[in-house]
């Protein structure tokens, strides 16, 4: 890879930001993955979090960018932490259901620390010491490196699993039964998934009118590249969580290697892998699409059919990635005009046309239908969001999600023409954006965050290309901020009055 990060010049107290920063957000999905808030104080002490938490991701990039000075970062820093500190506080001690959190913490938080110690070890003593024999055979050595770490780390979190007795995810249980569906010459996308939650004895998720979701919802590349598994007679679901460790341990290593064996960026790659694996490790290909294909797509930006490339890729792995695409069209445009721009959007929807070609001759509505199904359907709302307590107002369903629906595509709208305009000062946005607007929905998950977290570094540790923001004047930012706000509050009276 030609595009290689540099050296950060950032000190400590910036790295220190970023590592805040995830640690409170992934705080914000196990207090409602393990626990239930019982009051509105409650949800205010989560919201609190969640908005420091995404504060902290955005310091360091400020403070590079010289929009904060020295000065201030150091007399902000203790007032800060402190503050941030009280909605965790509040949230602690007055609205969790210990037993849960309480089992959260002795059961596999000390193992899976040990466990996220592992990689990181291995990265960094491997990294030290043959450091000049990477550069002599790099792909041979850094291959070999990749796996022997990510084998020994699932090695322990299978044992940890295990051990908990967790059973795996519906997802992984679907793409397995896709790619055996495929192998067997069945359409996958026809198909019901109800027999493979059956049969690995699943408590499958359901819509809120109360059926079941049992029907395949992932682009193709989702479960392709487990073919191989019902070729040799595996049905086990093990061996995705090995790929997820293969595809997390990858991304770790490139960050790591192209800052130069920074050790800065190992601490909060420890915390990547530490809640990774404490929010029980199943969308393996979520990251492959986005730890591995966005990450990738951004580190190879200068080559621009290989950025397409791997774009397509991420859209053909998983849905999560089309949220952040956009993103990458807007960053080429700025970075290297239309004409460069165009070329990776027509290399991204090739690749995804190609991969998808199969599907789309046998039945385009079966495809097309199977894509959207996540998005026409109502799930039942689960993980940390500002949604979920409209449910507990005796608010019809069918208006809250019309509620959420119109708000996330607001703040969509807002966060792309910000981004096309600031494409410098709000750079962090192509991994920020993606994953921020799943707090405004009803569904949301750890792993729609933990993957971007490889695609952050990239961009507060990469040698930049300077990209001049289009407008100067920055009050564009405050008035999208104020109208997003406004208009939420609006909707959100009228959803109240006749949305019973």
């Amino acid at each position: 890879m030609k595009f290689k990060l540099a050296k950060p010049n950032s000190s400590n107290r910036e790295t220190s930001y970023l590592l805040l920063g995830i640690l409170y957000i992934s705080f914000c999905y196990l207090l409602v993955n393990y626990t239930t808030y019982v009051s509105f104080l409650g949800m205010l002490a989560f919201g609190g979090t969640l908005g420091f938490g995404v504060i902290f991701l955005l310091i360091p990039h400020f403070a590079r960018a010289k929009k904060i000075s020295e000065r201030t970062m150091r007399s902000i820093t203790p007032t800060l932490v402190v503050i941030s500190e009280l909605p965790a506080f509040v949230t602690m001690f007055f609205d969790l259901r210990y037993n849960a959190f309480v089992y959260l913490l002795l059961v596999p938080y000390f193992p899976m620390f040990l466990a996220a110690l592992i990689p990181i070890l291995g990265i960094y003593f491997v990294g030290k010491n043959l450091k000049g024999e990477i550069k002599k055979r790099p792909y041979l050595l850094q291959a070999v490196l990749i796996i022997f770490i990510s084998i020994v780390t699932f090695i322990a979190v299978n044992e940890i699993l295990g051990q908990i007795g967790w059973p795996g995810t519906d997802e992984m249980a679907f793409d397995l039964y896709a790619a055996q569906l495929f192998y067997q010459g069945v359409n996958p996308y026809l198909a019901s998934m109800l027999h493979t939650l059956l049969f690995y004895k699943l408590e499958p998720s359901t819509f809120v009118n109360g059926s079941c979701v049992c029907k395949l919802g992932y682009p193709p590349l989702s479960f392709l590249p487990l073919v191989v598994m019902p070729a040799l007679g595996i049905a086990s679901l093990q061996p995705i969580v090995y790929l997820m460790v293969l595809f997390t341990v990858f991304a770790a290593y490139i960050v790591y290697r192209k800052s130069n064996n920074n050790s800065a960026t190992l601490a909060i790659l420890f915390a990547f892998f530490l809640f990774t694996f404490i929010t029980r490790p199943g969308g393996a290909m979520k990251y492959l699409a986005v730890s591995v294909f966005l990450f990738l797509a951004y580190l190879e930006r200068k080559r621009t059919y290989v950025q397409g490339a791997f774009l397509g890729l991420a859209a053909a792995t998983h849905q999560l990635a089309w949220v952040a695409i956009p993103f990458f069209y807007i960053l080429a445009l700025n970075e290297r005009g239309k004409e460069q721009a165009f070329r990776v959007v027509l290399a991204s929807v090739g690749v995804f046309l190609l991969l998808s070609a199969y599907f789309i001759v046998q039945s385009p509505q079966g495809f097309v239908s199977g894509l959207l199904y996540y998005s026409v359907h109502e799930i039942q709302s689960q993980g940390p969001t500002l949604i979920g307590p409209l449910f507990q107002l005796g608010l019809q369903t069918s208006s809250v999600y019309l509620y959420s629906s119109i708000v996330m595509l607001l703040f969509y709208a807002c966060a792309i023409a910000l981004f096309y305009l600031y494409p410098d000062s709000l750079k962090p946005m192509l991994a920020v954006a993606p994953w921020a607007i799943f707090f405004l929905s009803p569904v949301n998950e750890s792993g729609y965050f933990l993957p971007f977290i490889p695609l952050l570094l990239a961009i507060e540790y990469a040698d930049r290309k300077m990209v001049r923001d289009r407008v100067k004047d920055k009050g564009h930012i405050m008035l999208a901020a104020f109208l997003f706000v406004i208009t939420s509050l609006i909707l959100l009276v009228l959803l109240l009055i006749f949305g019973r």
